[in-house]
């Protein structure tokens, strides 16, 4: 039995007067999860998240939380998640201890045990007594998901919460996210333009650009496709394919400009596609393993090509 979905969406929309925001958008996101929305700045991901998290209100299609679409249900769902969208909103003369009891008594959770829980979880315990205004941006990010993480949220939807970290920081950051994933179950839907970085983390990517969900895939299933390759510089490619197909029919391959080829999970080792070419008298220039990045991946997919 597969896992529960927590949030669906078919055909979600969000329209201002002169744009739309999100166009048809299905998605599914199960629990457990931590799902990463990839797409450059005004491809969907914010407008996305405030939908979910009730901040703005579609003008289209449906949304299910936690298995429910109803308007009273989808209040109740919320209540069930934690929010981090855009700059972290805290209380800058505060110390970090007082923020989070201030935020506690507002979300009306019980016990003051539940403070020190998530100073324990984000690594702010050795900073509880600097106040708002004294902290790092890194740290600053760590108390927003500090406080959205007060009350045991099921899902969490952060907002480039590594945007601006200097690399300890998104170090940091990667480790705590993978302990409420990993420990706590939590399901994470993230938004992120560091690619390297969503690459390491998330378990399904949702590639957004244009308002448009281009793909959503597993990790497995990226990795299957995106894996190494072989890249060939050869002087006469359509000749090349022509004996490639005729010597090792089933192997996947691209041709790409500039007299490029690359060899798809290559069925052979390196040395058989040059040993190809040269005992057909074609110039080799170049041969080569390379390795698919998510970056890569994601520009190929935007620009309309076929994908690895």
């Amino acid at each position: 039995m597969g896992k529960e979905t927590i949030v669906e969406t078919y055909d979600l929309c969000k329209k201002y007067k002169n744009c739309t925001a999100l166009e048809g958008l299905n998605l599914q996101v199960r629990r457990g999860e931590i799902y990463g929305l990839i797409g450059d700045n005004g491809a969907g991901k914010t407008t996305f998240l405030k939908l979910l998290s009730g901040l703005i209100y579609p003008t289209g299609g449906e949304m299910k939380l936690f298995g429910s679409s109803e308007p009273q249900e989808l209040v109740r769902a919320r209540r069930r998640m934690g929010v981090l969208i855009e700059e972290p909103g805290f209380y800058r003369q505060l110390s970090v201890e007082k923020n989070l009891e201030y935020f506690r008594l507002q979300k009306g959770v019980p016990g003051r045990e539940a403070v020190e829980e998530v100073l324990q979880v984000t690594g702010l315990a050795e900073r509880r007594k600097k106040r708002g205004r004294q902290l790092s941006f890194g740290m600053k990010q760590r108390l927003g998901l500090g406080i959205a993480l007060l009350g045991d949220p099921e899902l969490l939807l952060l907002d480039e919460p590594i945007n601006g970290l200097d690399p300890s920081g998104i170090i940091e950051m990667r480790e705590v996210l993978r302990r409420l994933s990993r420990e706590k179950g939590i399901t994470i839907i993230l938004s992120s333009h560091i690619l390297s970085e969503l690459e390491q983390l998330a378990d399904v990517y949702g590639f957004l650009d244009g308002g448009v969900l281009l793909e959503q895939i597993t990790r497995e299933a990226l990795q299957e496709r995106c894996g190494s390759y072989i890249e060939l510089r050869v002087s006469e490619p359509e000749r090349y394919v022509a004996l490639l197909e005729k010597q090792l029919p089933g192997q996947a391959y691209q041709v790409l400009p500039e007299h490029l080829i690359h060899i798809l999970r290559p069925l052979r080792e390196t040395g058989w596609y040059g040993k190809l070419a040269v005992e057909s008298e074609i110039v080799v220039d170049r041969l080569e393993e390379a390795q698919i990045s998510l970056e890569e991946y994601f520009v190929r997919l935007k620009g309309g090509k076929k994908s690895c």
